[in-house]
């Protein structure tokens, strides 16, 4: 969608200046000079005029409403204002069991979670400690204090469910079964305000880089 929409954005910047191409070429290729550009009226006619002035007005006002009630939407749906799901935040997952073996945090672990994000409604996102990420589809049943997580391409033999337990106010146990395991995590709750992103706050000027 990216490269799609700047392609559009350079097609519509030709066109525009396609018939002051010589003009352009002239001023910042061959150093010529350059006289101003003429910009007639575009009727002629002074009956016109003001009907076309109207009409481009509310063109533009359509255009900026449109714009304005979109972006607002947009905000009450997927911004800051938009209702949070249960159990939303990031989770970073200090302790793996799989049948009550602790698994250590080994960078070729393809089972072990390492993060756990609920951002959305019924979606949870998984990290893997060998750095792979999982989306999977979530029910979160909060007066039985159960998490349902499936796989949407399968969600018949790809699916889990687990009892879910809050330990203090900033830690999350969850005990389950995938397929024939039985798993026991404790995850902790990370602030988004504790990530270099947002606590390290906004320079206009940085004396030297910050990865160093």
């Amino acid at each position: 969608p990216v490269k799609l929409f700047s392609t559009h954005l350079l097609l519509l910047i030709i066109f525009v200046l396609w018939s002051d191409l010589h003009r352009i070429l002239n001023f910042l290729v061959l150093n010529k000079p350059v006289a101003p550009k003429k910009i007639l009226a575009a009727f002629s006619d002074t009956k016109f005029k003001v009907p076309s002035l109207v009409i481009k007005t509310l063109f533009i006002c359509a255009l900026l409403y449109n714009q304005v009630s979109s972006s607002l939407e947009t905000i009450q749906k997927y911004g800051d204002k938009a209702p949070k799901p249960a159990l939303f935040g990031i989770y970073e997952v200090e302790q793996f069991s799989l049948n009550k073996d602790t698994l250590p945090p080994l960078a070729t672990d393809s089972i072990r979670w390492k993060n756990m994000l609920v951002q959305w409604e019924g979606t949870a996102a998984l990290q893997l400690s060998n750095g792979k990420k999982k989306y999977l589809g979530m029910n979160v049943d909060t007066v039985e204090q159960s998490i349902h997580l499936y796989n949407w391409r399968d969600s018949i033999t790809d699916n889990s469910t687990y009892q879910y337990s809050h330990l203090g106010t900033d830690s999350l146990i969850l005990k389950g079964v995938y397929r024939t395991d039985t798993l026991e995590i404790l995850m902790k709750y990370r602030d988004p305000k504790d990530f270099p992103l947002l606590s390290r706050g906004f320079h206009w000027i940085s004396e030297r880089p910050y990865n160093r």
